[in-house]
């Protein structure tokens, strides 16, 4: 039987990046995140076991051709041994 043990990451794709930079960082200071990496249209916090990042989305895919995505990394234990379980869902 599988145990969730943590979820490692998750990256979600924002229409107004600097609107929702502000809103998640307050959140993630709040929270005891801190800054784990930053770029141009993207920005990565952690806790130190779970990474959450935003990144730009654009309107028509015209500079972005990748799908925009919503990623979950689960880690869960299977006899006694971790593994990590990927879960991409797009929206």
């Amino acid at each position: 039987m599988s145990r969730v043990v943590g979820i490692d990451h998750i990256a979600v794709r924002v229409s107004d990046f600097p609107k929702s930079k502000a809103f998640y960082g307050g959140l993630f200071d709040f929270l005891g995140f801190e800054v784990l990496d930053e770029y141009e249209d993207s920005i990565g916090w952690t806790n130190g076991k779970t990474r959450y990042w935003i990144s730009l989305a654009d309107a028509d895919g015209s500079t972005n051709t990748a799908p925009a995505m919503s990623v979950f990394t689960i880690m869960h234990s299977s006899c006694a041994t971790e593994r990590t379980l990927m879960i991409c869902k797009t929206i």
